[in-house]
Parts: C-alpha cells; sequence; structure tokens
C-alpha cells in the first residue's frame, strides 16, 4: 500500500511538474491569449471525454479482475465512438462554439480509449505500468511543443497537435502493457451487452459526477472568454493550474484517508484521521498559495512572461478558496470511503448551482475577481458540504478531535505505520 501510495504521488508530482513546464513554454511562445485558447480547449475535451468515457471510465477498475480485458474494451471502443458521433453532432449544430473539431475529436477518441487500458492496468493490478503510460502524455506533449516551436512560428493550433500526440503515445502504452493479459486469455471481442449496461450504469454516476466537478474548477473560462476575452482565460487558467499543482498534497493525503476508512469503516480512528489530516492539508495548501503570491514579480516574468505580470495578486486573491478545497477533498473522500458516491455527486451538484448562475453578471461587473468570487463560493460550498454531511457518518468519539490538535503528528505518524504493517502483513 505505502509504496504503491508513493509510486502514484511521485508520479502526479512529475506530471505536476511537467504539466508547469507547458504551461511555461506556452506562455512565452504564445502568451496569454494562447493559453487561454489551449485551457478552453482541454475544458471542451473534458467535457466530451466524461462522454465517451461513459464505458472506459474508473469502474473498469472493479470489473477488470472480473471479466476478460478483450470484452471490457471492445465495450469501451464501441462506446467511445459513440462519444464521437455526439462530438459530431454537437460540431454540426454549433460549429461556431467549438474549437478545432479535427483535434477535438482525436484527442478525445485516444484518451478516452486509452483510458479504459489505463484503469484496466489499475484493475490488474499493475500501479506501475499505468504511471508509466500515464506520464508519456506530457513527455511527449513537451518534446513536440519545442520542436514545432523552434521550427515554426508558434500557433496554438501547434499545442493541439502535440497534445493529440501525447494522447496517442498513452494509448499505445497502455495496449502494449496491456497486450500480455489480453493474448494470455482467449480472445473475444465480442459486444457483451450485459456487461455493457453494467458499465454504463456504475460510470454514468461516476462521469456525471466527474463532469460537474470539471465545471465547479472551470466553467467560469467560458464567461471570462465571453466578457474579457482569451487573454483573461490565460491568466484565471494559470491560477487554477497553479492551485491545482498545490492540492498534489490534497490528493496524496485523501488516498490515504480513502484506504483507512474503506478498511476501518465507521470505527473511531476512521474519523480522527480524517480530521486531523484535513486542517493540516489545508494549512499547509494555504501556505504554499502564500508562499507563490509573495514570490516577486521577476519570477513570473522570467517563469511565464511578460503578459502574467501581477499574476500574484490573483494568486493572494485565490488563498482562502484553494485552502478550503484542499480540505474538503479529505472529507469527501471519508464520504467515499463509507461508499457514499451518492452524497459527493449531491455536493457536487449544489456547488455547481452559484458557478451556473453567477459567473456572467460577477465576471462581466468584477472582471477576473468576479471569477475568483464565484469559484471561492463554489470550493465553500463543495468543502463545508462535505464537513456537515461527514459528521453524520463518523463516529461520534471522533468528533472530539474536531477541535483537538495537540496529538496530531502522533496520530499522522500512527496512520502511516499502520497503513506499511497492513502491508507487510498482507499475502505476497
Amino acid at each position: 500500500m505505502i509504496k504503491k501510495l508513493f509510486q502514484t504521488t511521485a508520479t502526479r508530482a512529475i506530471s505536476a511538474f511537467l504539466g508547469l513546464l507547458i504551461l511555461s513554454i506556452n506562455a512565452h511562445h504564445i502568451g496569454s491569449e494562447g493559453v487561454g485558447e489551449t485551457a478552453l480547449f482541454n475544458l471542451w475535451v473534458s467535457i466530451f471525454l466524461m462522454i465517451g468515457n461513459l464505458l472506459g471510465g474508473s469502474a473498469m477498475v472493479y470489473y477488470a479482475p472480473r471479466h476478460k480485458v478483450s470484452e471490457l474494451l471492445t465495450g469501451a471502443y464501441a462506446w467511445a465512438l459513440v462519444g464521437l458521433g455526439i462530438l459530431g453532432l454537437t460540431s454540426a449544430l454549433w460549429s461556431e462554439g467549438l474549437p478545432d473539431v479535427r483535434y477535438l475529436a482525436v484527442v478525445v477518441f485516444f484518451y478516452a480509449t486509452g483510458w479504459a487500458q489505463q484503469y484496466l492496468l489499475v484493475g490488474r493490478d499493475k500501479i506501475h505500468l499505468h504511471n508509466a503510460a500515464s506520464l508519456s502524455v506530457n513527455a511527449v506533449l513537451i518534446a513536440s511543443l519545442v520542436i514545432q516551436y523552434h521550427l515554426f512560428r508558434p500557433d496554438v493550433h501547434q499545442y493541439f497537435l502535440s497534445l493529440s500526440l501525447g494522447a496517442a503515445a498513452q494509448w499505445m502504452l497502455s495496449l502494449i502493457f496491456l497486450w500480455p493479459d489480453i493474448k494470455s486469455e482467449k480472445f473475444s471481442f465480442r459486444l457483451n451487452f450485459e456487461i455493457v449496461f453494467r458499465l454504463l450504469k456504475d460510470g454514468f454516476h461516476i462521469q456525471i459526477g466527474n463532469l460537474i466537478q470539471q465545471l465547479n474548477y472551470r466553467f467560469t473560462y467560458f464567461f471570462l472568454d465571453k466578457w474579457l476575452g482569451t487573454g483573461a482565460v490565460g491568466i484565471f487558467s494559470t491560477v487554477v493550474q497553479l492551485g491545482e499543482g498545490i492540492w498534489l498534497v490534497a490528493k496524496s493525503a485523501s488516498l490515504v484517508v480513502y484506504s483507512r476508512v474503506s478498511q476501518s469503516g465507521k470505527d473511531v480512528y476512521a474519523g480522527i484521521i480524517t480530521f486531523v489530516t484535513a486542517r493540516w492539508v489545508g494549512l499547509i495548501s494555504a501556505l504554499a498559495m502564500l508562499v507563490l503570491a509573495f514570490l516577486p514579480n521577476g519570477f513570473f516574468l522570467a517563469f511565464l512572461g511578460k503578459d502574467f505580470s501581477g499574476l500574484a495578486q490573483w494568486l493572494l486573491a485565490m488563498t482562502p478558496a484553494v485552502a478550503i478545497l484542499a480540505a474538503g477533498m479529505v472529507y469527501s473522500h471519508y464520504i467515499a470511503g463509507r461508499g457514499k458516491f451518492v452524497v459527493n455527486f449531491m455536493i457536487s451538484l449544489a456547488a455547481f448551482v452559484p458557478v451556473a448562475t453567477l459567473s456572467s453578471f460577477f465576471i462581466k461587473q468584477f472582471g477576473l475577481f468576479g471569477a475568483v468570487v464565484v469559484n471561492t463560493i463554489s470550493y465553500t460550498i463543495t468543502a463545508v458540504g462535505s464537513f456537515v454531511l461527514l459528521l453524520r457518518y463518523v463516529h461520534p468519539d471522533s468528533k472530539d478531535y474536531i477541535w483537538r490538535f495537540k496529538p496530531d503528528f502522533a496520530i499522522l505518524r500512527d496512520n502511516v505505520l499502520s497503513l506499511k504493517k497492513d502491508e507487510d502483513q498482507s499475502p505476497k
């Protein structure tokens, strides 16, 4: 458990670093407007990927040990083609609202099928191969960007092509890694409708929840683009991306909480470790954002270019939102660990209401600060809602540790040691 957690956390850290490197390369070559266009493109990828990946999402992890890989992949590939059909229909009816549909279709297809293969690797307990394929996207993307920006006049379409190549690399690597499993089983590339309906049922709730969560983070981009232009999208998306990099601590800690709660259920310690972890990741995230916000302006000019002068003020403004949601991630993972997935979905839905209803007015009236306010409201609803509903599920005695700080480090240490002990005692 500890080894896999470390590998996954290290992979996320490397991926976050590569993501920042991509941001820096783009910012220097295509400016804030180009960064804004890439952010909008990635948002549309996320939206259509949620549709195309209904069968190939994280539900695959559960079914991987129970069914043939070839049967599961057949369903995932078939539904990915359905997703492309929906994308094509959307493009025909509303072509002006979408970015370059050719690149969008390529990226969505390779991501949808590639992530299906990725989740099957996880389900077959090949975490290291899953992590290796995950890193290939940004690695290939960076190499392609550097070559194209050096040889040609920098343009946002070069990013679209590079992302397409990165998605194709992930797809190819994950298929190569999965091939021994496919080969060892008797090929059965038939459409098993029973599996399809089960994956649709399970995948629908998961993917809709993921979609709403993505929109909570990024729906404001559409209104920033409408009222302020793509340059404003580029600046705000950079702030969001830096905040998401800081959430690496919260996401990794949440995995530990999720594991502990899944094993322990409603015992006192599961609640205690949740409260202790949440407050520390919230504090660490706030401090990390403040460090970024108080860096000299010259740092951002060197890292991102002249279009991003004054970025520190927006990082400072977003600090409360990033810290609040970091703690909220831990609470939501406790709820998920108890199997209350619908509860998390309803919280995300509630948090999306102010984003959908207030974004246009606030951004039109207050500009970038309006986007900060709307995101802060949404993040706060997520965190507070998760905390309040978590209180319904934790053991009553663990609530004493909501405000008890003294033994925090001992509790965190004991939790890690307990996970290590479980790993040592598990069958090899």
